[in-house]
Parts: C-alpha cells; structure tokens; sequence
C-alpha cells in the first residue's frame, strides 16, 4: 500500500452485531485516531480498499479499483463447511455456497493482500484453494487497556464457565 494512506475504503458496510461488526468499527477507530479517513463508497476516492469478507453488491466497485491499481485488502476467515455435514436445506447449501465462491473470487482474482484470522484459516484457504495473494495472519486483538484483568484473577466459585 501507498506509504501515506489519507483514506481507505470499508466494504461492504455492515450493522449489527457480531464479529465483522465489531472488527469493521475498531478498524475505523483506529484509522481515525491516525488521521485516516474512512469511506464506505466504492465510488468515492480512496487510496485502499478493504473487504471485509465478500460482497456481491459492490463485485463492480472492486473491480473498478483493481484496474485502477488501488490495492485490495481482503479480510478472510473460515470457509462455510457446516452446510457440507448436516441438513441445512437447499437454500442454506446455495447460499453458503455462493459465498464461498464469491470470497474465493475476491480472494484468487481481486484481492493485493489478505488478512486472514488464523494459521489454521490460511493453511484451510491454501489446502482448498490454493496459494493467493500475499498475506498475514491477524488474530482478533483484545485491546489490554479497554479489557484487563482486575481483582485476584480467580473465576468465581458460584457458577461455571465454559469458554468456546
């Protein structure tokens, strides 16, 4: 990427709750505490775009850029496999499907860089895909002066935790 970013493209736009959700504002926080903007439009000007995932709505968007010459930063975690195990049903299986055609379209075709989740999601990528892009692991931080560990440090005797 150019050495000074002024502003990056955020695809698609997500709402909600959960982990895109969640990653996609941090991300903004911190671009804008560094004195970068933050756009959601492929059609604005940008120095670099990051998708996180896939996205159909802005497919064109992408390409566009990619022929521009803006880098591509794709976001990637797991493939969608449950679909493959279990019963889900016909609609399920085509939309489950369908996106993971689609991420590894934007993976294999569009992306400069990809930024996967996990060791075990880039050696999944690679086993089912193949080599791609350029890339780096970045696991989901905790950030250590908003979350930190406070008290004796003991799980409480009164209930059960399970952690997944």
């Amino acid at each position: 990427m150019a050495s000074k970013l002024k502003r990056i493209c955020i695809t698609p736009r997500v709402s909600g709750v959960g982990g895109m959700v969640s990653f996609a504002a941090k991300f903004s926080a911190g671009l804008h505490q560094r004195g970068i903007e933050v756009t959601y439009d492929l059609d604005d000007t940008y120095d670099a775009v990051l998708v996180i995932g896939g996205t159909w709505r802005n497919l064109v968007g992408l390409r566009r850029a990619k022929r521009k010459g803006i880098p591509i930063v794709q976001r990637l975690d797991g493939i969608n496999w449950l679909h493959r195990k279990t019963r889900t049903g016909l609609r399920h299986w085509l939309r489950a499907e369908s996106a993971n055609w689609l991420l590894a379209y934007i993976r294999a075709r569009l992306a400069t860089r990809v930024v996967y989740q996990s060791h075990f999601v880039v050696e999944w990528w690679q086993q089912k895909e193949g080599d791609g892009p350029a890339s780096r692991v970045n696991y989901n931080g905790v950030d250590l002066d908003l979350f930190a560990p406070q008290g004796p440090e003991q799980p409480p005797a009164d209930r059960v935790r399970i952690l997944m």
